[in-house]
């Protein structure tokens, strides 16, 4: 008999929905029948809520075990007994598991909880939720609701699965969001934030307020040391590809210990720039696309740029996972770092108090400042900025150590621009190229000394190269437009027409390269070299290059025409670095001027702007006793000037040489970053107090504070009159004023008489 506690409801041992309770048993009969029996009466003692006999029981997975009776094998071996409810199985009955029933595909209506229930509104997780049980005395019990299996990943109640707890993806995790938040939390990950902030302010020091010198392969090193630290762990090996691009990026770097050119160093920076995110992406494994492809680019775009600011909070993560643990690794290096924070007051304390004990100490540690010229302020901005970039660069390398494979783009094919207006509007462009072309041919390749008009032929070479490189540029543009947007065939292949008009246009253009060559060396032979003019024909050289590929990309859709680019760019600008670009131009102009017989107007000043990398090719001009003799010398003194106030961080192995030609010519450098020579006069010729030979400074006044004429700052001479002959009170030596006024109280050459 089952008795009720005060409250009305079943005891704990009775209740469906206790964890001692066990569901009733039944015997099992031919289910083909079910539902056509006649009904049982239940004792009134059972709660209505029990199932009759007859009943299988399913029970939901995961808590109450499912049961079936199966039937004695005769009526005989049943006992009979008075007094038991008849949905209570007689002694004898077997108890066997029941078998796999279809699954409903939702529980019922009446046991979904409210859409108002705050659990149905919480997040998705792996924690099972529970039960919403109804307000009824007797709770539903679970063999009741009909049997359900949640989906992979649902959860599992007693009640099964409602349809409002259906798995939805977590749409605000981000990629990879597990993989690289659990890689910071590695001891790797602690210790590459704490590399980050000493490479960091490392990279402030030598770049941001150092120079582009040996810095750049130093910290270029120092980087990928980092990064294959970080790397090593990947299961997977680098591709080849991957690795063959350290053999560009290795050059470039080291250039920038062995030339000063600030143009060469330019295009060395935007060089690195593009190679190093690609590198990364590719070596990391972050991006199945080919080197050099325009997927390539978009994946390393996002990997350097877009992935690190969007988990800029794994370093903090890092942080707080190394300081957090209470042993290991991380934790244990949490601890040094702390340790080394406290001592850092401690140890520039014992620095001031030995600096004013001992004077050899102080030298010596003044002798380091000087030379390294490093400052307090300084170093203060470079902890600042390091923290900030140590952030950027740690995330970098935590979403490199952390991420997978991203999926491979499928650019699609567009549907493109019609060829009929593609073919038209080429043909136009060649049109007027062809024209152009004529003229090139019949004037500036043919008859020189037929130009119309008394036209200076020099004059029109100068004066249009500038118009030529606008053109070529734009021509480049259009054929780059007309190959990506122009309407293709299932092959990828551009129509005969438009293909036909693109290669025309390309090859006209190749006329107008020569043309152009042509005219900046009429340019070069009149005014000789400068590093703008070699610029332009460098880029020029880039830009036929680039439109070579573009024809063999019209006729060969197969053709990967911005690897090909990619490639002789790269070779070119390994070829700029393998030059000395100013010594070279410098080189030029003087052989120039030397062969003319010193008749060519050699822009002296032009040399002393090249740098110390022309200070030999100065010299020249020095020991062969040429007319601009005293101009080259000043020039290889400004030269020398601008190196001595170099610092160590933009060395370059041509500074060795140039300081080896100043010593030659006994010029040398103070720790000011002037130069003076054997008498002492520097660049301006002022001695190290700033007085010229004369004894005056720079704005013409001598050690007294008098003029040249004898004046003073106020405009008066020693003896107090100006240089009309009055004094302060404006009277002359004979006691008149201005006005020819006579003072009665005029003595002396003084002025007025004291009253």
């Amino acid at each position: 008999m089952n008795e009720k506690n005060d409250t009305g409801r079943l005891s704990n041992t009775e209740n469906p929905r206790h964890e001692n309770f066990h569901p009733p048993v039944t015997a099992a009969s031919d289910t083909s029948s079910f539902g056509n029996e006649p009904p049982v009466q239940a004792s009134p003692d059972i709660p209505e809520d029990m199932p009759p006999a007859g009943f299988q029981v399913q029970t939901s997975p995961g808590k109450y075990p499912a049961f079936t009776a199966a039937a004695p094998a005769s009526p005989e071996e049943v006992p009979s007994s008075s007094g038991v409810p008849a949905d209570i199985p007689p002694s004898g009955f077997q108890i066997n598991a029941a078998p796999a029933v279809s699954q409903p595909t939702s529980p019922p209506r009446e046991y979904a909880p409210p859409q108002s229930d705050p659990v149905s509104q919480r997040a998705f997780s792996s924690t099972p939720y529970p039960p919403p049980y109804p307000p009824s005395p007797y709770a539903p019990p679970p063999y009741l609701s009909p049997p359900y299996n949640p989906p992979q990943g649902g959860h599992t109640t007693p009640y099964g699965a409602p349809p409002q707890y259906s798995p939805v993806r977590n749409t605000y995790l981000r990629k990879d969001h597990a993989g690289i938040l659990a890689e910071a939390k590695k001891p790797s990950g602690f210790a590459a934030v704490l590399l980050c902030y000493f490479f960091s302010v490392l990279f402030s020091e030598m770049i941001f307020r150092g120079g582009l010198g040996i810095s750049v392969p130093v910290l270029t090193l120092l980087f990928y040391a980092l990064f294959a630290s970080m790397m090593r762990r990947k299961p997977e090996p680098p591709p080849l590809s991957a690795s063959l691009l350290l053999i560009p990026i290795g050059l470039i770097a080291l250039s920038f210990m062995l030339i000063d050119s600030p143009f060469v160093k330019f295009i060395n920076v935007l060089m690195l720039m593009a190679l190093i995110p690609v590198q990364l992406t590719k070596m990391s494994g972050s991006s199945p696309a080919g080197v050099f492809s325009p997927a390539m680019f978009l994946d390393a775009i996002y990997c350097v740029i877009g992935r690190p600011f969007y988990f800029l909070d794994t370093p903090f993560s890092a942080l707080s996972g190394g300081f957090g643990k209470k042993s290991g690794k991380s934790g244990k290096t949490g601890k040094i770092l702390l340790g080394l924070l406290i001592a850092l007051p401690v140890v520039i304390i014992f620095i001031a108090l030995f600096v004013g004990a001992d004077d050899v100490f102080r030298y010596v540690l003044d002798f380091i400042i000087r030379n390294l010229k490093i400052s307090l302020s300084g170093l203060f901005i470079d902890l600042l900025v390091g923290v900030l970039l140590a952030i950027y660069f740690s995330a970098l390398l935590i979403t490199f150590a952390g991420s997978s494979q991203r999926a491979k783009r499928e650019i699609k094919q567009r549907k493109g621009i019609d060829n009929t207006v593609v073919s038209a509007f080429l043909a136009t462009v060649c049109t007027v190229h062809i024209a152009f072309v004529a003229v090139q041919f019949a004037y500036l390749f043919g008859a020189r000394d037929s130009l119309p008009g008394g036209i200076s032929y020099a004059n029109d070479a100068r004066r249009g190269f500038f118009e030529l490189l606008a053109a070529l540029a734009i021509s480049t543009l259009i054929a780059i437009l007309v190959t990506v947007f122009a309407r293709k065939n299932e092959a990828g292949k551009l129509t005969k027409p438009t293909s036909f008009f693109l290669t025309i246009m390309i090859l006209c253009n190749y006329v107008i390269f020569i043309s152009a060559f042509y005219r900046m060396s009429l340019y070069v032979g009149r005014y000789g070299l400068t590093v703008l003019r070699v610029s332009v024909l460098w880029f020029m050289a880039l830009l036929a290059a680039a439109l070579l590929g573009i024809i063999i990309k019209a006729w060969l859709p197969g053709f990967k025409a911005l690897r090909f680019a990619s490639v002789c760019i790269i070779v070119m600008v390994i070829g700029l670095n393998a030059v000395n670009l100013n010594g070279l131009i410098a080189k030029y102009n003087v052989d120039r001027y030397i062969a003319s017989g010193y008749e060519w107007d050699l822009d002296v000043p032009y040399l002393s702007r090249l740098g110390h990398s022309a200070s030999s090719q100065t010299a020249r001009l020095i020991e062969l006793d040429t007319p601009v003799k005293s101009e080259a010398a000043f020039a290889l003194r400004y030269q020398a000037q601008s190196l001595a106030k170099k610092s160590w961080r933009d060395f370059a192995l041509v500074d060795l040489s140039a300081r080896s030609v100043y010593r030659q010519y006994g010029i040398s450098s103070t720790p000011d970053g002037n130069i003076y020579d054997d008498e002492g006069y520097d660049i301006n010729g002022l001695d190290k107090s700033g007085y010229d030979r004369d004894g005056y400074d720079r704005y013409g006044y001598d050690r007294y504070g008098y003029d040249r004429e004898g004046y003073d700052y106020s405009g008066f001479d020693k003896n107090g009159y100006d240089r009309d002959g009055y004094d302060h009170y404006g009277y002359d030596r004979d006691g008149y004023d201005r006005y020819g006024n006579y003072d009665e109280y005029y003595e002396d050459n003084y002025g007025y008489e004291t009253y």
